[in-house]
């Protein structure tokens, strides 16, 4: 194929692989892998012998997790997706960036504050989150990341319960992980990894992630085997839940071999409220399939796994959530509680660097490669401390990968004005690339999920309200400056290293470099890195149990109970959680 050039050819490059993709789908040609759906019926609220023990809502990232563990201890439960089957795109790591804006992608906007009007499109972000089984986890970039002690500590201040702690989760984590990476398995981490368990993790082995250590330790900066053990500032090579194909909780848990007599899944079906009795008892929840409306009954619990977006949404539909909002709704009030508040996500800002010109012939995508060679480091500014001060997610293309240039504007550059996106597609023109997102582990601004309507179609409204602190954007500005010391290495400028400028309309009347130019650099260029927590916080809305508060039988698994965020991306804390709700469940059977 012939490079791309500009923002045009690559929109209409990945919407017509989007669409080839969305004619496979059509064919239903891997529904053979998935579980089966059940012939579920209609159990009315009022039934004596209830069909179901537990009900969980979500087959998603913890929703799988907690459905399988508890089919394992032989309890009935019913899991509802709202989503289907996996698609292709899905499988291949190569091609996972095109499950961005697709079917399977809920595709929620997020307000933009007014100065990032001149940069975006629209204006708005997206966040992405997985409408299939295995939800997230199916449609994220597979990196495997499980955080700092100092986070988990922070979940056992919010939740008074040291349950939550570093050393005390860390048995949830080995519990879904299989390390296969020989390195780690042959060394003193060993101990911090599980070794049998569904979900397959490896680690990156491609040779070009040793030279950019090297800079790295010309800068001071610390290099490390396995930054998932006990040892989490530094640098290291990316992890994965890969193995040729996708490992995703749908693969762990949802697959056509577990089918169970214990669990019934029901697909393409949206929960619509939670059932409350008259003494606030969840005991079951309707829901929408084929136009028809269903009662399902629990009688022991609801668990309700629906993401950070769509958990709080429906707590609120169902009458949990801020008085006033629900009666501004017109939705009785069951119990009042900060449902939707606490909103937060990592700010990620994208800087690219153009490296030495690539004479080699364009090739093809390997589908079953990760898309670019990562590299991640939790980087600490002054290096005797123990907590990463900012994040880097680095990502090396190559000028001969032709076909990656639409999957690395989909990753790279969520949205932003065609004059930005060409910019980048000229200077990068046949040249390797190394693009590095920076990260802030601690946000300290929130927002807020609130209701559009009572009705359970529309969106939430997601207002991201990032970088209204002050504190954020300053300490952004910190990070930028130290990451981009790396132009000044001597392998850097050996490569013929160039920053790359793309708003240099926007910001060129500031010295490039600083702090004027990052502050308007960061204000045009951040974008949510798809990490949102907090919409149904431990302390505030459940307790360390996860049971929602003022509401028996009702708990809450995913995402959205993490009350601080953790310093890295959530799709392996989210897993956690998963494994300690079901073990809480199975304790209190």
């Amino acid at each position: 194929m012939e490079h791309i050039t500009n923002a045009a050819s690559s929109d209409a490059y990945t919407s017509s692989v989007q669409n080839a993709l969305s004619v496979l789908t059509t064919l239903h040609i891997t529904s053979y892998m998935w579980m089966p759906e059940t012939d579920v019926k209609d159990v009315v609220s009022d039934s004596v012998d209830a069909e179901y023990e537990y009900i969980v809502v979500g087959a998603g990232t913890a929703g799988a997790i907690v459905a399988g563990r508890l089919a394992q201890s032989q309890a009935r439960v019913l899991l509802i997706e709202a989503g289907g089957d996996p698609p292709i795109e899905t499988i291949y790591p190569g091609l996972a960036l095109y499950t961005r804006w697709s079917e399977i992608d809920y595709n929620f906007t997020v307000s933009s504050q007014p100065y990032h009007h001149d940069c975006l499109e629209e204006p708005y972000f997206t966040l992405h989150a997985g409408k299939v089984l295995g939800g997230s986890s199916t449609i994220s970039i597979m990196l495997y990341e499980r955080g700092n002690k100092q986070d988990f500590q922070r979940w056992v201040t919010a939740s008074n319960d040291d349950s939550w702690s570093w050393e005390n989760v860390l048995k949830y984590f080995k519990r879904t992980e299989k390390m296969e990476d020989q390195a780690i398995l042959n060394s003193p981490y060993r101990q911090y990894h599980g070794l049998d368990g569904p979900l397959i993790v490896t680690r990156e082995t491609r040779m070009e992630v040793d030279a950019y250590h090297s800079i790295v330790q010309q800068l001071g900066g610390k290099v490390i085997l396995d930054l998932n053990s006990n040892e989490t500032v530094g640098y290291s090579r990316a992890q994965y839940t890969l193995k040729d194909y996708r490992q995703s909780t749908a693969t762990a848990f949802l697959k056509a071999s577990d089918t169970s007599t214990y669990l019934h899944l029901l697909k393409n079906t949206e929960v619509t409220k939670i059932i409350l009795d008259d003494n606030n008892r969840a005991v079951g929840v309707k829901a929408k399939r084929n136009n028809k409306m269903y009662t399902f009954n629990a009688s022991k619990e609801v668990i309700l796994s629906a993401g950070v977006i769509n958990s709080p949404k429906l707590l609120m539909l169902s009458g949990i959530g801020p008085k006033e909002h629900l009666e501004c709704k017109g939705i009785e009030v069951k119990v009042d509680l900060p449902v939707g508040k606490n909103y937060h996500d990592h700010i990620g800002v994208v800087i690219a660097h153009r490296l030495q010109k690539s004479n080699e012939t364009l090739t093809q995508v390997d589908v079953r490669e990760y898309p670019t060679t990562a590299i991640i480091g939790y980087v600490a500014i002054n290096e005797s401390k123990k907590y990463p001060d900012y994040v880097l997610s680095g990502h090396f293309v190559y000028g001969k990968d032709a076909a990656k240039l639409p999957l690395q504007e989909n990753a790279f550059y969520d949205r932003y004005r065609s004059c930005i996106r060409n910019t980048l597609y000229r200077e990068s023109k046949r040249h390797n690339m190394l693009y590095a997102f920076i990260s802030n582990p601690t946000p300290l601004s929130r927002g807020t999920v609130t209701l559009r309507s009572s009705h359970y179609k529309d969106q939430p409204v997601i207002d991201g309200n990032f970088c209204s602190v002050e504190v954020d954007l300053e300490h952004h500005i910190d990070f930028l400056q130290h990451y981009t010391r790396v132009q000044n290495t001597e392998i850097f400028m050996q490569l013929g290293s160039k920053l790359l400028n793309p708003i240099e309309k926007k910001c060129g009347k500031y010295e490039m470099g600083s702090r004027k130019f990052w502050r308007c650099y960061i204000m045009c260029m951040m974008s949510p890195r798809n990490h949102a927590v907090g919409t149904c916080a431990m302390g505030s809305v459940v307790d360390s149990k996860l049971r929602v508060l003022g509401v028996q039988g009702l708990r809450v698994a995913d995402a959205s109970i993490i009350p601080v965020i953790p310093s890295v991306g959530t799709y392996a804390p989210t897993m956690m959680i998963g494994e300690k709700a079901a073990s809480m469940l199975i304790e209190d059977m």
